[in-house]
């Protein structure tokens, strides 16, 4: 049974543990024929990720050039907007933190973790990241797999009991934002709490004034991603790409549900495969027969 019975002219996706398990060369090869299929009939798409823009623009780089125009790279957790191409990936946005911000994320991150050493956790520093900071709860697990979030989600738990937990640790972070005067956002993927400048609710922002400016409208927009609920007491990293009005659907676990108006399908990156598959069959095309043409041209 097809999840759709219409065609979203407009769709905007989380990267890592949506449309890839990993940045492994490769990983989006599968998604390149769908997506060319459905630019071709007029679709926009936007990549909303945390990360930098050149690891979904390597694993995109088989689209064909003129197919890469429709294609947004809103990346730094909101900070820069890239156009794919054609060529080389263009930035189209970008926001740097004045001398005060920065100084108050360092003032910020330095006050957590000191905090966090007089609770008996040991944490570490990420600071090589455009406007925002991150303290790396766990840092002796280095890249943990979005497969692996329910037990990532109680070894944090454990980790933070002596702190009060990861709620706790956001109110302690939350304190020390307000003491700045500053409007910095705190965040989590679990294993990391963020304080930045911007977070993923920029990206969104800029991804509907794009899609107004092009005739689209709030229900023409679908929205994927993976974590939208609440994980280890902090809100899932893809809540802030919710936008009321258009179609939002979570591929992951979700282990402690989903927000309201969230629909949640499970199944990973291979759903969201599906997910593209069913959309270019509403828009007429057979996927095989593309697929096969594909084939012959590479041959």
């Amino acid at each position: 049974m097809s999840l759709f019975d219409r065609s979203y002219p407009f769709l905007a996706f989380d990267w890592d543990g949506t449309a890839v398990s990993s940045r492994e060369r490769g990983a989006a090869d599968r998604l390149l024929i769908p997506l060319a299929a459905l630019i071709e009939a007029g679709a926009y798409f936007y990549v909303v990720t945390g990360t930098r823009h050149d690891w979904p623009a390597r694993q995109l780089a088989g689209l064909d050039e003129p197919a890469k125009e429709a294609v947004f790279l809103c990346c730094n957790r909101g900070s820069e907007v890239y156009v794919l191409g054609p060529g080389a990936p263009r930035l189209v946005l970008h926001r740097e933190a004045a001398t005060a911000e920065k100084q108050a994320m360092d003032t910020v991150a330095g006050g957590l973790v000191e905090w966090l050493a007089a609770c008996g956790v040991e944490s570490g520093r990420i600071d090589d990241r455009l406007n925002r900071i991150k303290v790396d709860l766990i840092p002796e697990w280095p890249d943990p797999p979005k497969h692996r979030i329910g037990e990532l989600q109680q070894t944090v738990k454990e980790r933070l009991r002596a702190a009060g937990g990861l709620a706790a640790v956001f109110e302690e972070a939350d304190r020390l934002v307000a003491e700045t005067g500053l409007d910095l956002r705190v965040t989590s993927d679990v294993k990391h709490i963020e304080v930045g400048l911007t977070d993923k609710s920029h990206s969104m922002a800029w991804i509907v004034d794009h899609l107004r400016e092009r005739g689209g409208e709030l229900d023409d927009l679908l929205v994927v991603g993976d974590e939208f609920g609440p994980v280890g007491g902090a809100e899932g990293s893809d809540a802030k790409t919710v936008v009321r009005g258009a179609t939002v659907v979570s591929v992951g676990e979700e282990p402690n549900g989903v927000p309201v108006g969230v629909v949640h399908l499970g199944g990973g990156p291979e759903r969201f495969l599906g997910i593209l598959e069913e959309l270019v069959q509403l828009a007429g095309h057979d996927v095989a027969i593309l697929t096969a043409g594909h084939e012959r041209r590479r041959a």
